[in-house]
């Protein structure tokens, strides 16, 4: 008897983890390929019906189609920051931030930022929150990697804001 209520207990408590964009809309998805490699599919969640730049709750999810190194996406990272025009200890700062809690990504793998209402920023590897950064310029210079008027790949933009 005892096995069997400390099941219910656990399913009514909670035996199931809510999703970080529960709550929030689909807005657009964008697939990143370079030359022949599928490299990841991108998601873009708002809570309202279109993206709005600097309103915020904001998540992206990107579901990894190959294995990459955290090394690699540091440094991806940081190139991307650079040339969107953030000073060398802008990205230093940013980087310090998540070098000790990024991962190595494997095939299949998600990685989802979502910067809240307050612009704090948690981080899910694979639906578990791992890093919650309370740096309120982090997300958006974050997001501005895919976001940005300015970014590397404005075809992707466009299609995660729904403008395909």
């Amino acid at each position: 008897m005892k096995s069997y209520l400390f099941i219910i207990l656990l399913v009514l408590s909670g035996g199931s983890v809510a999703s970080p964009v529960e709550n929030l809309n689909i807005i657009g998805q964008a697939k990143l390929k370079v030359l022949f490699w599928d490299i990841y599919e991108s998601y873009l969640y708002t809570d309202k019906q279109e993206y709005r730049p600097d309103v915020y709750p904001v998540a992206l999810r990107i579901r990894y189609l190959r294995d990459i190194s955290k090394d690699d996406l540091l440094e991806r990272t940081d190139k991307e920051w650079k040339d969107l025009g953030l000073s060398k200890e802008q990205r230093q700062q940013g980087l310090a931030l998540v070098e000790n809690v990024w991962p190595d990504i494997s095939k299949g793998d998600e990685l989802l930022i979502k910067v809240d209402e307050n612009q704090e920023s948690t981080f899910y590897f694979n639906q578990k929150s791992i890093a919650h950064i309370k740096d309120k310029s982090f997300g958006p210079q974050f997001l501005d990697i895919w976001l940005s008027e300015n970014c590397s790949r404005p075809e992707l933009r466009n299609q995660l804001i729904g403008k395909s």
